[in-house]
């Protein structure tokens, strides 16, 4: 059964592939564009090239190259299982700001983007978990859901890899949200 496009990335990927557990998303702009920078609040860790969530969850923005257009690839404070039905610290500033730029190791921050997204839920038993007596799914937040946004945005773990204009795949998010 197709999970779907999560719908914060609705109309920003292209589905590549869905494969068991695992669904591979080309991101692409309005204008059709591959090659995005990156913008985030969170850490770069020089050693793996990764970025990462620090005492705030991790927040990614997609700039597309050709039209500039932004939006939200990533938000550990809204996105994923933990989120939805977990996480009920103290929320994340709304408007915390994503002031830094993804670079790699050689100065590069135009990249060819591809979402991952692992999802090991079995969502036909976890449903039933996650309804009310009524059978309404509310998220921690209180917004009310419907089975298909489940499906779609209740995702376990978020990888976010980069293809260099030489070339080179870069791994540069990896968040287990589960």
């Amino acid at each position: 059964m197709s999970r779907g496009i999560p719908t914060h990335l609705q109309g920003h990927v292209e589905l590549i592939e869905e494969k068991g557990v695992t669904r591979k998303l080309r991101v692409v702009s309005d204008e059709g564009g591959t090659r995005f920078r990156l913008r985030f609040a969170g850490e770069l860790l020089p050693k793996f090239g990764l970025i990462t969530g620090t005492d705030d969850p991790l927040l990614v923005i997609a700039v597309p190259e050709d039209d500039g257009d932004e939006f939200v690839l990533f938000d550990g404070a809204r996105h994923g299982y933990e989120a939805m039905f977990v996480d009920e610290g103290p929320a994340a500033p709304a408007d915390r700001p994503a002031r830094e730029t993804y670079r790699d190791g050689t100065g590069e921050e135009l990249f060819e983007l591809t979402v991952t997204l692992f999802d090991n839920v079995d969502w036909d038993e976890e449903q039933a978990d996650v309804e009310d007596e009524q059978g309404v799914i509310r998220l921690v937040d209180g917004t009310v859901i419907d089975a298909e946004r489940l499906r779609a945005d209740g995702f376990d773990a978020f990888a976010l890899t980069g293809r260099s204009a030489d070339d080179r795949e870069l791994d540069i998010v990896e968040e287990e949200l589960a």
